[in-house]
């Protein structure tokens, strides 16, 4: 079941089709990674602060698991199960099961690990950064193919969404404390970035960039956190279309559904007063809104869960 916000009836510049639903599933104290599954037809996404994963079916049955840790992203694996950065590393998820492969921030307690996403050769990538907000002490790290671990950027306060141009030779990667999102030229053979320049800068804007995703043309679109809405830009950075949402912090998006045409939308409540949460209800819900354009499959994580270099940490 969905609720329907007619009342929020969208202006359609052709990006956009029908109205912007709140689905009936479990409301998060702070939603993230909202992650597709076609070969399951399920949505996945998490309740970061609270160590739940939610998957909602094609039929709209909602199920969780809880895992007693932070869980700041999840992927696709494709020995099965969920590839995670919890709170002090890597993890895999396999039904109501978590195993700590690899604790990369272990040594660090003021850190935990924050979105992530996986490249088409099947390295995940994630950020880590400060608790109490401290500038430039994050990294984007990234779990290899063989089990090693590398950073990848140094100096991130807040790493928030990143994903890929659809022939993988360009990444893009927000640090949200800066307020941009920068681009890098992508070597999806060898893991190698190069030639970093500004791509989106939101110095002055309503909102802070968060999650973010490429559809299948090369558009990025982005959540604006405190900025209550989505925003879709062309692969040369111009302003395509805007996505009023009924929520202050939208958190992150990702296309789905059987023709990836259906845009998700994870939200948050963290850090509202009762007053402001009273006034939107639907704070912490998944959103989802038809569009025009289709989106793409997320990669899945090839890595080596067995690897005797994960142990090592």
């Amino acid at each position: 079941m969905a609720t329907r916000l007619t009342e929020r009836r969208l202006l359609v510049t052709g990006m956009f089709a029908g109205d912007l639903e709140v689905l009936e599933a479990a409301p998060s104290h702070h939603g993230e990674s909202p992650l597709w599954d076609p070969d399951a037809g399920v949505l996945h996404w998490v309740d970061l602060t609270q160590g739940f994963v939610h998957h909602l079916s094609a039929n709209g049955t909602c199920t969780s698991h809880e895992f007693g840790t932070e869980i700041g992203a999840i992927a696709l694996h494709i020995d099965g199960g969920l590839v995670a950065a919890t709170t002090d590393g890597f993890s895999h998820l396999a039904g109501d099961q978590l195993r700590c492969v690899v604790g990369i921030l272990a040594q660090q307690p003021g850190l935990r690990m924050n979105d992530g996403a996986c490249d088409r050769a099947g390295r995940f990538l994630a950020g880590s950064m400060s608790y109490d907000g401290r500038p430039q002490v994050g990294s984007l790290h990234r779990l290899e193919l063989d089990g090693r671990v590398s950073s990848l950027i140094d100096g991130v306060t807040i790493p928030n969404g990143l994903d890929w141009s659809p022939d993988g030779s360009l990444l893009y990667f927000t640090d949200s404390a800066a307020r941009v999102v920068t681009a890098y030229d992508y070597d999806h053979e060898s893991g190698a970035i190069s030639r970093p320049r500004l791509f989106l800068d939101f110095a002055g804007a309503d909102g802070e960039p968060d999650g973010l995703t490429v559809d299948s043309a090369g558009n990025v679109w982005v959540a604006l956190w405190d900025g209550w809405e989505i925003r879709c830009y062309s692969p040369d950075a111009h302003l395509l279309d805007t996505l009023p949402v009924p929520v202050q912090r939208p958190t992150s998006v990702a296309f789905g559904g059987g023709d990836l045409r259906d845009l998700y939308i994870t939200t948050s409540r963290y850090g509202l007063s009762r007053a402001a949460i009273a006034a939107q209800p639907a704070a912490g819900r998944l959103l989802r809104q038809r569009t025009a354009v289709v989106g793409r499959s997320p990669d899945a994580c090839k890595a080596d869960l067995t690897s005797p270099l994960l142990e090592a940490g």
